[in-house]
């Protein structure tokens, strides 16, 4: 099976001089090698319920918030609640942060299982 490659911003930021600063994380990864799902790892490690799994993942696959409430057939408010937890449980204040997060802890597990 082809190797899956993503490609996510980690941040961007505009200093007081206008200069602009940027960096993207690449991951590349063997569908072949047999590892933990990163739904498991991310549960176990941050103790996210099913519900806050999901939605991680979503919000990792670049999915909109207005996408996973139709997806999860949940209320708007519901998902703030369960974006709120997620964010406490991962000590992060925004999407791109958590994303940064997750997908750091990912490369790191992977590491230690190889």
């Amino acid at each position: 099976r082809p190797f899956e490659l993503l490609i996510t911003p980690v941040y961007e930021q505009t200093d007081i001089k206008s200069c602009h600063d940027s960096a993207t994380a690449i991951f590349i990864h063997d569908p072949e090698h047999a590892n933990d799902s990163l739904g498991n790892l991310i549960q176990q490690r941050y103790q996210l319920t099913k519900a806050e799994t999901a939605i991680t993942l979503f919000l990792i696959q670049g999915r909109e918030t207005k996408e996973i409430i139709e997806l999860l057939d949940i209320q708007r408010e519901t998902l703030k609640t369960h974006l709120k937890n997620i964010f406490q449980k991962t000590h992060t204040h925004r999407q791109a942060e958590l994303i940064s997060v997750i997908l750091r802890t990912h490369a790191l597990l992977h590491g230690h299982h190889e």
